[in-house]
């Protein structure tokens, strides 16, 4: 009977070692900057989607950026991610024309994090930090200051941050004007104008959405 126990407690004890060293063996979590400490070697990173280029091949080049610093993901198979969402990659770090690279093996070194749909960016969150969410599809909450034919203006409950929001001519009218509502649209920078604006398509998940009056 003693024999059968210790068996047990040496089973019991195998499994946790593994467990552990199987933790060990865990690539490190790192930022973005980071990346050229670790060239050649496997690491975990985060970062919301800037970019998504599918090539002829069927593989994918995506941009990701933190706070600080932007990589891009190579992954040889088909993803489902879109601008805008929080991603976590396993990879290789490589260099490639003086850029660094996340080359990642297959789909499921890939996780979304979350979906852009289910994050909320603050006004004052997009004014400081307007390169980390570039290009982006955001889902931003504020207030309804004027409203246009094809454009209105957005800004926060205490008036310090606002931001032009473009949609198609009259599908939206003035009596939105100073409502709290939630926009789902694409953060872009126009060149011509030199600011940023939420853009609403009508080929995407964009919309207005009232939350009170």
């Amino acid at each position: 009977m003693k024999l059968k126990y210790l068996s047990l407690l040496v089973s019991v004890t195998g499994i946790a070692l593994l467990y552990y060293l199987s933790l060990l063996a865990q690539p490190p979590l790192v930022e973005l900057r980071d990346l050229s400490s670790y060239d050649g070697k496997q690491v975990i990173a985060n970062g919301i989607v800037t970019k998504d280029f599918q090539t002829s091949y069927g593989s994918h080049m995506i941009t990701i950026q933190d706070a600080n610093a932007s990589a891009t993901v190579f992954l040889e198979e088909p993803t489902t991610v879109q601008y805008g969402d929080r991603i976590q990659v396993r990879g290789t770090v490589e260099q490639y024309k003086g850029e660094w690279e996340l080359m990642v093996d297959s789909a499921q070194a890939l996780s979304i994090l979350d979906r852009w749909q289910n994050i909320s960016i603050p006004l004052w969150q997009l004014a400081e930090h307007p390169t980390t969410y570039e290009g982006t599809h955001v889902i931003v909450h504020g207030y309804i200051d004027t409203i246009y034919d094809s454009y209105l203006y957005l800004t926060d409950k205490e008036g310090n941050h606002s931001i032009i929001v473009t949609f198609p001519a009259n599908q939206y009218n003035a009596s939105l004007a100073g409502s709290h509502v939630s926009i789902a649209a694409r953060f872009l920078y126009n060149q011509k104008d030199m600011r940023y604006a939420l853009s609403i398509s009508t080929d995407q998940d964009h919309e207005i959405t009232i939350i009170d009056r």
